[in-house]
């Protein structure tokens, strides 16, 4: 009779240790189910993308973050003795520090063509203001002359976007599309004074904004 209670026993002990390991089995099921929506959620977020099978971070310059940078770029070619490549090899090192890596010949090929195009306008003394004009407005203000919502419920204005959105040619494109509309008054001059270094909701343009680039520093 003692061995039957011992397999009673023995059995019930069984079924127990089952039923523990389904509700852990679908604990883990639903916290794996949690996860994979999760990584779903901020991928459509423009959050991860998937390569080879694996979720990485998607970390894209937005177009007006590179258009802006290039413009601070630019007003420190024109006013300070530092040559193009060293300006846009520190303007592209602080770009890559937050976002897929920005080449400096990205960066030098804009600034070269807006001080073209100043030139061939004889801007003169009034080049420099309009590089700083020009990345104000980026940086202030949408394609619509609105004004740039800078922070949001999921984050800021200057995080990552899914896909690179920017090229030197857009870039030189849209700041020949601002100073036509600053000559007809459709957009305005950034204050007197203005500094990227006053722009203090991103990381972004205050590490640009620190920055003093020297040849030394790209030999």
């Amino acid at each position: 009779m003692y061995g039957w209670i011992a397999v009673i026993v023995c059995d019930r002990q069984v079924e127990r240790h089952q039923e523990e390991m389904f509700s852990f089995s679908g604990k883990f099921s639903d916290l794996l189910n949690f996860v994979y929506g999760l990584i779903h959620m901020v991928n459509e977020l423009g959050g991860f993308c998937y390569r080879n099978g694996v979720a990485q971070v998607m970390s894209f310059c937005p177009s007006w973050v590179f258009e802006a940078g290039c413009a601070a770029a630019g007003s420190d070619y024109l006013s300070k003795n530092i040559d193009l490549n060293t300006i846009a090899n520190s303007c592209a090192a602080v770009l890559s520090e937050f976002y897929d890596p920005v080449h400096p010949g990205e960066v030098s090929a804009v600034v070269e063509a807006m001080v073209r195009f100043l030139d061939e306008l004889n801007a003169g003394e009034d080049a420099e203001p309009l590089m700083i004009s020009f990345c104000h407005n980026r940086i202030y203000f949408e394609r619509s002359n609105k004004p740039r919502k800078m922070k949001g419920l999921l984050g800021t204005a200057d995080e990552p976007v899914k896909t690179k959105e920017y090229s030197s040619e857009l870039a030189f494109k849209s700041f020949k599309a601002f100073i036509y509309s600053l000559r007809n008054d459709v957009v305005k001059p950034a204050p007197i004074g203005w500094k990227i270094s006053e722009v203090d909701h991103s990381e972004v343009f205050q590490k640009l904004a620190s920055q003093q680039p020297s040849p030394l520093d790209y030999l």
